[in-house]
């Protein structure tokens, strides 16, 4: 009986290696949610307890401030998250 092996399946010479880095390979969470916090006080909402600010880190940012009834905020906040975050990473 034959059968491929996992080594018959890979493209020779792979051009592409992606790593899974937010939670995997570094803990970015500091970052995440001091970007968090500057995106609220960018569009001057108020912060949400500490408990459930712990809880974003994970879900899909965008969904986390259309989930938070911030209206039209909600996209500017999502764009004040991603510069913040772009400029400081996970730290």
């Amino acid at each position: 009986m034959t059968g491929a092996t996992s080594t018959d399946r890979q493209a020779p010479g792979a051009q592409l290696v992606i790593f899974d880095l937010d939670g995997t390979l570094t803990d970015s969470a500091e970052g995440i949610v001091a970007s968090f916090l500057h995106a609220l006080d960018h569009i001057g909402a108020p912060v949400p307890p500490g408990d459930l600010v712990a809880q974003i880190v994970g879900p899909p940012m965008d969904d986390t401030f259309r989930s938070m009834e911030l209206g039209d905020d909600a996209e500017e906040a999502i764009a004040a998250f991603r510069a913040e975050y772009g400029a400081r990473g996970g730290r």
